[in-house]
């Protein structure tokens, strides 16, 4: 049990009474959580910026350098498994559905849905989850083309779509539920391949849904789930000077909980202003240990290009729903560089490697700044970096696309455009593997076509 909470049915009278009892903290009436709503750009949809050869990748992604890990590094959330508490995701959407978990385990440990709309298979009847799934692991291919929006495009996903509901009626356990099922999906206590390495909740309450600012019902679970093994991320909400929602109000200790702000990567060259909805501190709420600074950290969330119902894609939403699954992916990065790495070493590292915007130091408007996923990578691994430079050994003329390999290893980098690779590994001496899709092979012999200098 994440949590010692009960369901109860009684009179008025007999559950009045429960608050007259000294081992009970929380007799409180009915409230479902509410989702933090994207702000929708009235102009419609545009099309990212950013095309690199046959691939195309986002003003966000590229702002944070989690396009430069994935190319430079080889790092793309690879053996990593994320998770979003969210409205659902569409399963059939082409730059998430061949990730799905479910596809080869238990739809039960893989999708949980809260509400009956499709028990079985992934779904998302908002669009909020879809979108929220993309930016933490999307990559669709269409023909030649590649389409990233995803920050690991190689992560595995699993979802629950306990926050497709508003505030009304019964109390619906929902929400500890779903925190319940991502500490353990499959039940069993002796596996671990199936708890998620990231959580992203762009998600939380505040006083205009009726509750307090400081409500602290979630945040016990929220530890516990986090205790056993996933990094939990929140999107801080769009009410600018009024404070966070909660629970990612909340400044428990330097780590938890770990809220996100929002910036503007799509309009602006850097530094990046913050959003103009993005919620700032400080924290009014105890502890705020050691200090009341919020959010801790800051991503792109702003006219955020990725996925939505349907196969088809918009950058029309904007908000810190859209900011916090930047740091998801960047997390999940980190975790494939650093499979053992807690909760602690995780969100020291982000924070410790931000790029600092605003006043000098921590503050509550961007944090520790906007995340840097190229540093925090390094920062969290036994790792060397192994580069060099690929030519044509006739024309010493650079190639590019050539993928690179570190035998021994599940690493592996591509060439850019001036033949230039870099890859993480951890230390060590390697073996490396040059190959070049056949049809592109200019007329030399494979033995002479490259010349790599490091």
């Amino acid at each position: 049990m994440i949590e010692n909470l009960f369901v109860v049915y009684g009179s008025k009278e007999w559950l009045e009474s429960l608050r007259q009892r000294g081992d009970i903290k929380y007799v409180t009436e009915n409230f479902q959580a509410e989702l933090i709503e994207p702000i929708i750009d009235e102009r419609g949809d545009r099309s990212p910026r950013n095309p690199l050869d046959a691939e195309t990748t986002t003003p966000g992604q590229n702002a944070i350098q989690t396009t430069r890990v994935n190319r430079e590094l080889g790092i793309t959330g690879q053996g990593v498994l994320v998770a979003n508490l969210d409205t659902g995701v569409d399963g059939n959407h082409p730059a998430l559905a061949s990730r799905w978990r479910g596809n080869f385990a238990p739809a039960a440990h893989c999708w949980r849905d809260a509400l009956g709309n499709a028990p079985t298979f992934p779904s998302d009847l908002n669009s909020h989850g879809t979108h929220v799934m993309g930016t933490i692991a999307g990559r669709a291919f269409v023909g030649l083309d590649t389409i990233t929006i995803g920050g690991a495009p190689n992560a595995l996903w699993i979802a629950n779509n306990a926050i497709n509901q508003g505030v009304s009626g019964a109390f619906d356990n929902d929400v500890i539920d779903a925190f319940q099922w991502f500490a353990n999906p499959d039940g069993n206590i002796a596996t671990i391949d199936d708890v998620p390495d990231v959580i992203q909740n762009s998600w939380g309450v505040f006083t205009g849904l009726g509750y307090v600012q400081c409500f602290d019902f979630w945040n016990s679970v929220v530890l516990n789930c986090e205790a056993a093994g996933p990094v939990i991320t929140w999107s801080a909400g769009n009410e600018s000077t009024s404070g966070l929602r909660s629970p990612a109000i909340y400044s428990i200790n330097a780590y938890q909980i770990f809220s996100v702000g929002a910036v503007d990567a799509t309009n602006f060259a850097p530094p990046y202003p913050l959003a103009t909805f993005s919620s700032r501190g400080p924290t009014p709420c105890a502890p705020a240990l050691p200090d009341n600074f919020k959010p801790e950290i800051s991503a792109p969330g702003v006219n955020v290009y990725s996925s939505i119902p349907g196969g088809g894609y918009s950058s029309a939403f904007s908000g810190t729903s859209m900011a916090g699954p930047h740091v998801a992916g960047v997390v999940a990065l980190m975790r494939e560089a650093c499979p053992n790495c807690d909760h602690i070493t995780i969100k020291d590292a982000v924070m410790n490697t931000a790029t600092d915007l605003g006043v000098v130091g921590e503050d509550n408007l961007f944090g520790h700044g906007l995340i840097n996923a190229y540093d925090a990578v390094i920062a969290v691994g036994n790792v060397a970096l192994i580069g060099g430079v690929v030519t044509n050994a006739n024309t010493s003329s650079p190639i590019s696309g050539v993928t690179v390999r570190a035998l021994g290893t599940t690493q592996s980098a591509a060439t850019n455009f001036n033949g230039e690779y870099m890859l993480l590994t951890s230390a060590g001496t390697f073996s490396m593997e040059f190959s070049l899709s056949v049809s592109r092979l200019i007329p030399y012999s494979t033995s002479s076509l490259f010349k790599v200098t490091h």
